[in-house]
């Protein structure tokens, strides 16, 4: 476990849209090419002080122009950025707010990663530990699941296996220690199995999804049968994409325990709302490592709408002298 000061150690909470959608300092949102990419703004009009939608410079296709233009057209700053002005841009953002004495008449930020890249959502999270983690300070990060497609046509090769930032490479004190791999599971066909056979862990732990929409069970299954075939039924777990908080809390427990005693490696494929528990835990857990898994150019933009389910997690920071509930940082 590592040591952090109370009011810099996050308190994860459960979030609810019908309670806790409100009057935010700041609300984020990814100009994307899914047509997802705006559904929680525009179904569920969440009230800020400032509204800015960030989107890219590559793969400006499919429904991002219009994305863009919906987003323009309702009160947000639009912003097409490299990921470094990414980085560069929540920076900027979280300083100045966090030198604003009460942030307006808010203190809570909502951050859309439904579009985000996993990178991105890796930016925002260190940036938010390192420039808004003070006492009362809250961050909500919601989601939309996605109504099924098929899955990708292919299988293209990973190009990238690595940390998905620097700050998430973990800092192992014993590099001789044996490895552990948690891994989330996705439905593109083998792409776990091939980052887990480039590590080469001494032991796998997966994390299937379930959620409403029901289709995507069969196939997430067929994706990684082979893998699954090498891990043992224990270290098999199941988590509701419905239910973020409860699948932070056993991602939690269990990465508390392997990092004991192993050097753990976390790689969060599934839904977003996976890598978010995992770089929240990862911020609990300085050693722990996220990595990142991409094929690169070899991956096709593929469109996703929204199926109307939103979910999401909050992020609360302890006020001076209270306690930080339970030893891992979560609380009920």
């Amino acid at each position: 476990m590592v040591d952090l000061e109370p009011a810099q150690q996050p308190i994860v909470r459960p979030w609810c849209l019908s309670t806790h959608l409100e009057e935010y300092a700041l609300f984020a949102a990814a100009v994307g090419y899914e047509a997802r990419a705006n559904y929680i703004a525009a179904a569920h009009k969440p009230r800020a002080r400032e509204r800015v939608a960030l989107g890219f410079v590559d793969n400006q296709v499919l429904h991002y122009s219009e994305n863009a233009a919906w987003f323009k057209d309702n009160g947000f700053q639009v912003l097409h950025l490299h990921d470094s002005e990414f980085c560069d841009f929540w920076e900027a953002t979280l300083s100045r707010l966090a030198a604003e004495r009460d942030m307006g008449e808010s203190r809570s930020l909502c951050v859309d990663i439904s579009s985000m890249t996993r990178s991105r959502i890796a930016i925002v999270i260190d940036a938010v530990r390192r420039y808004v983690a003070s006492p009362g300070r809250t961050v909500d990060f919601v989601y939309s699941l996605a109504a099924y497609v098929e899955p990708p046509v292919g299988h293209p090769p990973n190009t990238h296996v690595g940390p998905i930032l620097p700050s998430f490479a973990g800092w192992w004190t014993k590099p001789d220690r044996a490895m552990s791999a948690v891994v989330g599971l996705g439905y593109e066909q083998d792409k776990a199995l091939g980052a887990v056979e480039h590590l080469q862990p001494g032991e796998v732990w997966t994390f299937s999804p379930h959620s409403a929409v029901e289709e995507y069970s069969a196939a997430l299954k067929k994706a990684n049968q082979v893998l699954l075939d090498t891990v043992p039924s224990s270290h098999r777990l199941a988590y509701e994409v419905g239910q973020p908080f409860d699948c932070f809390v056993a991602f939690e427990s269990l990465v508390d325990r392997l990092a004991r005693e192993s050097n753990v490696i976390l790689l969060p494929f599934g839904p977003k709302l996976f890598a978010l528990c995992s770089l929240l835990v990862a911020w609990l857990h300085s050693d722990v490592a996220v990595w990142r898994v991409s094929a690169g150019k070899g991956e096709l933009p593929q469109d996703r709408r929204a199926s109307g389910y939103v979910y999401g997690l909050r992020v609360k920071f302890g006020a001076p002298g209270a306690q930080v509930a339970v030893p891992t940082g979560v609380s009920s």
